[in-house]
Formats: structure tokens, sequence, C-alpha cells
């Protein structure tokens, strides 16, 4: 009797994996649409402030023109945090798979794929000797694109950006010393 209450909940545990999985992907299906026809409405959005600020620049004041860059500039935001969206999303499909990665190399390669931002940002990488240790190198490389990319973004105004790349050797004991000072 007992055997056959587990075998019906392991049935009725994959039948609702199923239902999950398949709800998952409507899920997904959803977002991507809903994010291309958000990506495309901002899109036009922005090509209709264009046109006006082209056409009828003449005819509005320096504050009109003022209100119509401000609002192009926050469509372009909207349109990068649509972006990070879709990015994150695609997350869910790839899947995670974890090997022992070499951090420093990684970094070189986001470097290096990032020199242009980086020299145009007069920024400054410094990398620490790093462990190696166990992660998923494509998330880990946009892991480390988005913070030095961030790092360059979010600088203090009027000051070149300095990006340290270190590790805690022991979490415990540096948390203990940064709560004491």
């Amino acid at each position: 009797e007992s055997a056959q209450k587990i075998m019906d909940l392991n049935e009725s545990l994959l039948a609702m994996n199923k239902e999950l999985n398949f709800l998952n992907s409507e899920l997904r299906n959803f977002n991507s649409i809903a994010a291309n026809n958000y990506s495309e409405a901002l899109r036009h959005a922005y090509i209709n402030l264009e046109t006006i600020i082209t056409n009828d620049a003449q005819h509005l004041s320096d504050s009109g023109r003022a209100n119509l860059r401000r609002a192009q500039s926050a469509i372009q935001k909207m349109k990068l945090l649509t972006s990070d969206i879709t990015s994150y999303l695609e997350l869910y499909d790839t899947g995670i798979k974890k090997e022992l990665i070499s951090p420093k190399i990684n970094l070189q390669n986001v470097i290096n794929e990032m020199k242009g931002r980086i020299e145009e940002a007069n920024a400054t990488i410094d990398i620490s000797e790093l462990p190696t240790l166990s992660a998923d190198p494509v998330l880990f490389s946009r892991l480390i694109t988005n913070l030095i990319d961030n790092s360059i973004k979010f600088k203090k105004p009027g000051e070149d950006p300095v990006v340290t790349i270190d590790h805690i050797s022991d979490l415990n004991n540096d948390f203990a010393n940064q709560a004491g000072k």
C-alpha cells in the first residue's frame, strides 16, 4: 500500500513538473514577444520625437526642445533596460555549466573585448592574483563585463575610474575585520 502511494505521488509529481515546464516555456515565449513589441514601440516613440525636433525645432522653445531630448534619453534608458531583461531571460535557456576556470584568463579576455571602452573612459583595471574557481565561464565573463561597464558608467564625476579586482581568502575574517573598523 505504501509503495503504491509513493508511485502515485511520483506520477503526480511528474505530471506537475511537465505542467510547470510547459508554463515556464509559455512564460518565456510571452516575455520574448512582449520585450520585442516593447522595444519596437520605444523605437517608434524615439523616431517620432526626433522627427518633431528636426521638423518643428524652430517653433519650439529651448525648454521644449530640452524636454524632448530628455524624453528621448528616457526612451534610450528604457531600451537598455529592456535589452538587459531580455539578456537575463536568455540565461534560463543557456543552462549553467560549471567547470574549474582561471578567472585571470577570463578577465583578460573581457578586458581585451572592452579595450576601446576602457581606453575611452581612461579607466584603470587592477587585477590581483586570483585562485581557480568553479563557475560557468560564459556567465562569469558576462558578470565581469557588466561590473566593469557599470564601474565606468557610474564613476565619480571628474575622476577616471579605477576598477580593482581582488578576492577574499577568508570570508569570515574579512567580515569580522570590516565590522571592527
